[in-house]
């Protein structure tokens, strides 16, 4: 499952997670790099761009069920410049990404790339 991208002013990460056994780690790493060729080269399917869309903006108020949540939402929201009223904008921001918008990305990002792959667990042998 990918994580949220983390950007930093010079740069930005993109990571992508999975929970496997142990022997079946080479393949996991394997179907990701695969996932991100992909995407690199076609792009989401409009059906996995609407769901991808819906996901995000229907999980989004699970992020302000308690005040600690709350609070975090506020500082991430200061520390990205993101304005005040990003809130109330967010979800029509998302909407109106398109497809094309998804796979110029994609490719921007994902072509020529050579991944940093870490695996963390009990040890094969």
């Amino acid at each position: 499952m990918p994580a949220p991208p983390s950007p930093y002013e010079h740069s930005a990460l993109l990571i992508g997670s999975a929970a496997t056994k142990a022997e079946r780690a080479g393949e996991t790493v394997e179907v990701m790099l695969e996932q991100f060729e992909r995407m690199a080269t076609d792009g989401p399917s409009e059906e996995e761009l609407r769901a991808a869309k819906q996901y995000i903006t229907g999980s989004y108020p699970l992020r302000f069920d308690s005040s600690g949540k709350i609070a975090g939402q506020l500082v991430a929201l200061q520390n990205s410049d993101l304005g005040i009223d990003y809130f109330e904008r967010r979800n029509a921001e998302i909407e109106a990404v398109t497809l094309e918008d998804v796979r110029r990305v994609a490719r921007r990002l994902l072509t020529d790339r050579e991944p940093t792959i870490v695996t963390v667990g009990p040890g094969q042998g």
